[in-house]
């Protein structure tokens, strides 16, 4: 077994983990705050998005043309490399694929919304909106149902090193930006990184996968096959092996939050959370030189 040597940083790491465990049993064990969710059932009035299939189906399209345009403009600005070379990913590639990524899906958002399905724009928030309120329930829930996330990584990079094993896969990374932020980049660059993955990708995806598609889904489905539907779009779009099963968890957790309170913001706030921890932790990792393994295998 590999020895660390302990220092304050991994120290910090260790109460970190134990602080919010114990805070999540405390959670679990009072009836009066803990929130199970309801699987499967429908305690809110939240809505369906009943637009026919061909209106979201252009809606999917239109999001891919804008990201495809931004992304060839940033293609077209970047260096030509020798023939079989590969372009390594740096801080500020990482920037601009947030930015080109979830900044035209945003836009296209607010065009349909707008122009093309003004009369059934979709209404994200049917609740009257307090964010302190809404922000101290997200942090609760994510309190709570954080370790549980944790449990089910550990599970699922374990069958993955089984499959590995037995050759039925092959290798099975963490995501490239996870690796980039483990590297020696600059305090600023990784600063302006997590600001976006904190700030501003929870905003967009929560948009795209609880406001639009999760609801679009409900209109066709049982409100627990769209939950597990979306949830799994949402980890597939992530497009990575290592993180699939958490990503569906955390995906089903946040469109069982969005069904049951009705706000949108809520599910923002925990996504925020949820991003904020994953950069906290790695932070720490990297500046207290444990490796990477012992939080993202």
């Amino acid at each position: 077994m590999t020895e660390y040597e302990p220092n304050f940083l991994a120290s910090v790491i260790s109460l970190m983990f134990l602080g919010i465990i114990f805070t999540s049993i405390l959670i679990w064990a009072q009836k009066e705050r803990r929130n199970p969710l309801h699987l499967g059932e429908n305690p809110s009035t939240l809505p369906q998005w009943n637009i026919p299939w061909i209106d979201f189906l252009l809606f999917i399209f239109a999001g891919f043309l804008f990201v495809l345009f931004a992304q060839n403009i940033m293609a077209a600005c970047m260096p030509e490399l020798p023939e079989g070379d590969t372009i390594e990913l740096t801080p500020q590639i990482a920037l601009l694929s947030i930015l080109t990524l979830h900044g035209p899906i945003l836009l296209s958002y607010l065009f349909f919304q707008k122009f093309y399905l003004k009369d059934k724009a979709v209404r994200l928030n049917i609740v009257p909106v307090n964010f302190l309120a809404d922000f101290k329930q997200s942090f609760i829930l994510f309190i709570q149902f954080l370790p549980l996330i944790w449990i089910i990584s550990l599970l699922w990079s374990s069958v993955l090193g089984l499959l590995q094993h037995f050759s039925l896969i092959e290798d099975f990374p963490v995501q490239p930006l996870v690796e980039l932020m483990a590297k020696d980049i600059p305090m600023l660059d990784f600063l302006l990184i997590a600001l976006l993955g904190i700030a501003f990708v929870p905003v967009i995806e929560e948009i795209i996968f609880r406001g639009c598609l999760y609801r679009f889904l409900k209109a066709r489905n049982s409100i627990l096959i769209a939950q597990l539907v979306s949830a799994a779009l949402f980890a597939l779009l992530h497009d990575n092996l290592n993180s699939f099963l958490p990503l569906v968890f955390i995906g089903f957790i946040l469109a069982r939050i969005y069904e049951s309170t009705g706000s949108i913001y809520k599910t923002i706030f925990f996504h925020a959370l949820f991003n904020a921890s994953s950069f906290t932790f790695l932070g720490l990792l990297k500046y207290s030189e444990l490796p990477l393994e012992i939080i993202f295998p």
